[in-house]
């Protein structure tokens, strides 16, 4: 079969290890000869790893075949370190990761490559709005989260993704999900509004006894301040209880030196303020 084949263009073609001699011949029957050298063949091994990486993520990829060179053919989507780490750099796409190993003086090359996808995640997979005071059940969109929030002032959440409602604003509940195709980070924007208090005064108007009776908007035990002030401002009677369950049931006496008129009561706790008027009439 020979060393080496060559074409009328000029192109040589190794077929087995050797030399051959390549003879070109001038329409003058002049001839020019050069040697050519066939190598051994040198296989790389496949690239292995993952298939996916996640913007700003990083997965390992690994040959076999040790000494190659480690490059992408497009580094703003997908890059690659000397070793094989690849990190999602760009949008969503698909990037090709090669492994070149040079022999023969540098004279030849094996190659391995690789597709690798690139994707970003949306920055909000979607948006839920409560109130002060209640809890939200949150799903795992990839089983084995963990679940955090960035402002434990305005929201918890624990390890199930139960959100506790704190305070008014806006907060956002991360899971993130590290495993061979890299990070993958949802997150949930939670509108949280003042709690929806009902409360009423049973009898109104009255002679200085009735109840405060009514709901914080939430299921769970709540400390609950019950001030009394007349039209000028002033605070004549001040007590606090626990609405059980957000549930309010407080009875109020007041004594015989209030006189005729309207006063104003204020509900207060952490799910928010109620101001009611009412009249005393004797």
């Amino acid at each position: 079969m020979g060393t080496a084949t060559i074409s009328t263009s000029g192109r040589v073609y190794g077929v087995s290890p050797g030399t051959a001699t390549v003879t070109y011949t001038g329409t003058n029957t002049c001839k020019i000869t050069a040697i050519a050298t066939v190598n051994t063949a040198v296989a790389v091994a496949a690239i292995t790893g993952p298939n996916n990486v996640s913007h700003n993520a990083t997965i390992a990829l690994t040959v076999a075949t040790p000494g190659g060179v480690w490059s992408s053919s497009n580094s703003a989507l997908g890059s690659v370190d000397g070793i094989g780490n690849v990190t999602g750099a760009g949008t969503s796409g698909t990037v090709t990761i090669s492994y070149r190993l040079s022999y023969a003086g540098g004279g030849c090359s094996a190659f391995a490559t690789k597709a690798i996808v690139v994707h970003t995640p949306a920055p909000h997979s979607h948006t839920i709005t409560t109130s002060v005071g209640t809890t939200v059940e949150l799903a795992d969109e990839v089983a084995g989260g963990e679940w955090a929030c960035r402002d434990e002032n305005v929201a918890t959440v624990d390890g199930s993704g139960t959100v506790t409602a704190i305070a008014e604003g806006s907060v956002n509940i991360t899971n993130t999900v590290t495993g061979t195709e890299g990070t993958i980070v949802t997150i949930t924007m939670v509108q949280i509004c003042a709690a929806a208090i009902k409360v009423s005064i049973v009898p109104n108007p009255n002679k200085g006894t009735f109840i405060v009776r009514g709901s914080l908007g939430t299921k769970e035990d709540a400390m609950v301040s019950i001030e009394i002030s007349d039209m000028l401002g002033q605070v004549v009677y001040k007590n606090s209880t626990i609405a059980a369950g957000g549930m309010i049931s407080e009875h109020v006496l007041l004594n015989s030196n209030f006189a005729n008129g309207i006063y104003l009561l204020n509900v207060r706790s952490k799910q928010g303020d109620k101001v009611l008027h009412f009249v005393i009439e004797n």
